[in-house]
């Protein structure tokens, strides 16, 4: 019954790739990580007993999360200008 229901919504979604319900499950946390969710709050959503399996499984990275890291760094000088060689 969930096997149907379940291939029934992902044919009116028009998803054809094989996906499963779990990925669903990594997919929430991951997001929900990303945005700023306690750890703690999430590993008790997730049914879990520690933070361990949250941080081990589904604290991936994404690509946004990356470029805020980069572009969270400051500008910094490498050297004064004055001390450029000119051509």
């Amino acid at each position: 019954m969930i096997r149907t229901a379940w291939a029934q919504a992902l044919k009116r979604a028009g998803i054809t790739r094989r996906i499963r319900p779990y990925y669903l499950r990594h997919a929430f946390a991951t997001e929900a990580l990303a945005a700023g969710a306690d750890i703690r709050t999430m590993a008790e959503l997730m049914g879990h007993a520690d933070v361990t399996m949250i941080l081990r499984h589904y604290q991936h990275v994404l690509d946004r999360q990356k470029k805020a890291a980069v572009e969270a760094v400051p500008d910094v000088p490498i050297c004064a200008q004055e001390n450029v060689p000119k051509q």
